[in-house]
């Protein structure tokens, strides 16, 4: 797992903190409306309600198409910690739409934190959204030297909608976020979630890099719960 460092934990503790006053000030607060962003309520969000914030456990494990093997090694507080089939591990929030905390592969060591609250995305609803920068550090195991940088990102909710996968058909709501250079003037990347709360995880991503025209999807081909 990413070592404990100074680096690695300061994210989580920031984080943590930013977001519990978020979903307190959620629990009490309407959601913002952006016009031409979000889409009127539908029987979907009916159905769906206000979504809380996943919970996961040791052991649960989403197979995605492409071979993407996504497994739960650890819960420590608000952090998951993510094993992959290639041996690479990752510390994201149980907020997946928030960029991960930690990673360690063989050639480097990355940490990122939060610089401002996410807002009050949790429990998702149609119109919810957080706006936030996130400082980003890389560390070269070899030379030692480490590499910073900010990044802004937009997120919004933009609608609910049934989506099938190979996994099957899920209620879901689909998420926008678009991040940005620092400034918030050039939009890098958009990376769309549908986030099915009966999974209690996304069935489906996709990114598109608009400085390369690249694009790409993955979709929920199978998964298991830890207990089930």
């Amino acid at each position: 797992m990413p070592s404990p460092s100074t680096a690695a934990r300061r994210p989580r503790l920031t984080t943590v903190a930013v977001l519990g006053g978020a979903l307190i000030l959620a629990a009490c607060a309407a959601p913002p409306r952006v016009p031409g962003i979000y889409q009127p309520e539908n029987e979907v969000s009916e159905r769906l309600g206000r979504s809380p914030l996943p919970e996961y456990r040791k052991g649960d494990v989403f197979r995605f198409s492409g071979g993407r093997v996504e497994r739960v090694a650890a819960v420590k507080g608000e952090d998951v910690y993510w094993k992959r089939e290639s041996g690479r591990e990752l510390v994201r929030h149980r907020s997946f739409m928030l960029p991960t905390l930690a990673w360690d592969t063989k050639s480097r060591r990355g940490a990122q934190r939060l610089l401002d609250s996410p807002g009050d995305m949790w429990p998702l609803a149609i119109g919810k959204l957080g706006s936030f920068r996130v400082e980003r550090s890389l560390t070269d195991k070899a030379s030692g030297e480490v590499r910073r940088s900010q990044r802004k990102f937009d997120c919004y909710v933009e609608t609910a909608e049934t989506i099938t996968v190979k996994a099957g058909s899920f209620d879901t709501y689909r998420i926008s976020c678009r991040r940005y250079n620092t400034r918030g003037s050039r939009l890098f990347e958009t990376q769309t979630w549908h986030y099915a709360p009966k999974v209690g995880h996304y069935v489906r991503r996709e990114t598109e890099n608009h400085s390369s025209g690249k694009r790409s999807v993955i979709e929920l081909a199978s998964y298991k719960k830890a207990g089930s």
